[in-house]
């Protein structure tokens, strides 16, 4: 499967999005890696603990809104119902 690739942040958890008020909410501590486009997704499935991940609910809920809100098509990330 074919896929987008551009510049990462390559260390976006809950602790590196951090709300500046007027600025808005920022990531910081980027470490600047190329490849997938879903690849800086992937800790919003197991951060902030593993039991989200596990939690079949909650892990289809946050893929539903990632998917919905990147762009990035569901099959390209998850082949489960």
């Amino acid at each position: 499967m074919e896929t987008e690739k551009c510049v990462l942040h390559g260390d976006l958890h809950h602790e590196n999005v951090l709300d500046f008020g007027e600025k808005g909410w920022l990531a910081i501590d980027p470490k600047k890696l190329y490849g997938d486009r879903a690849f800086d997704y992937a800790n919003i499935f197991c951060n902030p603990d593993l039991s989200v991940a596990s939690d079949p609910d909650i892990f289809r809920q946050r893929l539903q809104i990632v998917c919905g809100e990147s762009g990035i098509e569901k099959a390209a990330c998850w082949s489960g119902s």
